[in-house]
């Protein structure tokens, strides 16, 4: 279940949602690509600690969607699509990248945090989350615990 360590994967999927509901509507390409980013590093970061998967090189990440092709096609798949969204975010500045991407990405990480248990979304509601003393970086707590 999630924690509240500031290490917690699921803390990226927090802020991307903030990103998402707070920063402007729409939000602005460069913010498009962040939260698309953050909800990828969320799921992926979630599925190998769970996978128990070790690594940080280039592989890691081909070998993380590899080991849930095996025990859990969903999560390979979900896991496959968000990387292939966050690659064209990041590597492909003249993609033009929609807030329909950006849903698809905020969908498919959610999907994977609570198939692995990792976020209970039936409590989760984006707008009881808010950054927290900037200065020291942003910490993302729920205000309605």
């Amino acid at each position: 279940m999630l924690s509240s360590q500031s290490d917690d994967p699921a803390n990226f999927y927090f802020l991307a949602s903030w990103l998402n509901r707070y920063h402007q509507d729409p939000p602005a390409p460069e913010v498009c690509r962040v939260i698309i980013g953050r909800a990828y590093y969320a799921a992926f970061l979630a599925a190998r600690d769970l996978g128990q998967r070790k690594g940080t090189g280039v592989t890691i990440h081909s070998d993380v969607i590899k080991y849930y092709r095996v025990s859990d096609a969903y999560i390979s798949n979900k896991l496959s699509d968000l990387k292939c969204l966050r690659e064209q975010a990041d590597y492909e500045l003249t993609r033009k990248i929609t807030t329909s991407d950006v849903a698809t990405s905020l969908k498919g990480c959610r999907e994977i945090l609570k198939r692995l248990e990792v976020l209970d979304c039936s409590e989760f509601y984006p707008e009881s989350y808010e950054p927290l003393n900037i200065g020291a970086g942003l910490e993302l707590v729920n205000n309605s615990v």
